[in-house]
């Protein structure tokens, strides 16, 4: 038996069902199903994502649908929008009729600039409708849970669309009143209550991992492991906020780490404090990536932030500086490369 779900704009427009689109290529593919493109029969391209259902049964696909059906229902700019979902007990497989944006996701453009990573330019485009579109999210009484570059979609014009709401939970009861949230997410881009707490506060833990989304557009690769004290940067990372810390990362892990793990560790850590020290993005990273949840930047306190509001910001002395270091850092990539060489 199939049951479907629809937007009223697809039956304003054109219905979809399943016997008018045809496969045109593969989007991706994950543990629980994979994402196509499609075409209509009137020529229009969407994103198809099947859910194998056997394979899926700890992430409830209607919760996943209403969750993203709700965010997407008044169209904001930042939200993929979700247009129709189909269960067919036949083939055990549930598909999601979506937006399709022509220009991949986030985590793509970061791999074409892992040596220099984006200017603060291009970083906080993107990061400001990052937060408009969590803010949105919100708004609706929802968390996203798994905000990541993978889950971050972009178009030819550079839009950013949030999308896969497949761990988002609502965090408000019937009454309107806010209340905690089982633990999701990443480990790359969780927040540290998350290994912690049974249950979260799930805005403030979306809040988090949108930092770390930005760290790793600024510095072209992700800062670390995870937020925990057994991460030697993260470590490093709470014992210096005020000065930013990092600068030593790996210097206490000998014993544990490879010697490669190391060196890329301590060069990690020396192009972050040359990167970004006592400028305004490092003072904005420390409001939203503070382990103290009083602490942590709101996304009202986001957006009232200097660094955010300054839509064309560009300081020549920090271009200057980047500019320097991710020099050193090639010369001592190549370096470490003849040392492992030996």
């Amino acid at each position: 038996m199939t049951t479907s779900s629809e937007s009223p704009e697809s039956q304003d427009s054109e219905p979809l069902n399943f016997k008018n689109y045809s496969i045109l290529q593969p989007l991706g593919i994950g543990n629980f199903g994979a994402v196509s493109l499609i075409l209509t029969r009137k020529s229009k391209k969407y994103a198809m994502k099947e859910l194998f259902l056997e394979e899926n049964e700890e992430n409830d696909p209607f919760e996943e649908f209403e969750n993203h059906f709700l965010v997407s229902s008044s169209a904001h700019p930042n939200i993929l929008k979700m247009y129709k979902m189909s269960n067919d007990d036949e083939d055990g497989i549930c598909r999601f009729f979506m937006e399709y944006v022509d220009s991949g996701n986030l985590f793509e453009r970061i791999q074409e600039n892992l040596e220099n990573g984006f200017s603060e330019k291009l970083a906080l485009k993107f990061y400001r409708q990052l937060i408009f579109g969590l803010e949105h999210i919100h708004g609706m009484g929802i968390a996203h849970l798994d905000i990541r570059p993978e889950n971050l979609m972009l178009t030819r014009d550079d839009t950013l669309k949030i999308s896969d709401f497949g761990l988002s939970v609502r965090f408000k009861d019937r009454n309107g009143l806010p209340m905690l949230v089982e633990t999701s997410g990443s480990a790359l881009y969780r927040s540290p209550e998350c290994r912690k707490c049974a249950l979260i506060d799930g805005p403030k833990s979306d809040i988090f991992s949108s930092g770390v989304v930005l760290v790793e557009m600024l510095n072209g690769c992700y800062p670390w492991e995870e937020a925990t004290v057994t991460d030697v940067n993260y470590k490093k990372w709470l014992d210096g906020i005020g000065d930013m810390g990092w600068k030593n990362a790996g210097e206490q892990v000998m014993g544990f780490e490879t010697l490669y793990n190391l060196i890329y560790k301590i060069l990690l850590a020396e192009l972050w404090s040359t990167h970004y020290e006592d400028t305004k993005p490092a003072a904005f990273l420390r409001k939203i990536l503070s382990d103290d949840l009083e602490k942590r930047a709101t996304i009202l306190e986001i957006k009232l932030d200097g660094w955010f509001q300054q839509q064309n910001y560009s300081n020549p002395e920090n271009s200057r500086k980047r500019k320097i270091a991710r020099n050193e850092q090639s010369e001592k990539r190549t370096k470490l490369a003849t040392i492992l060489t030996i």
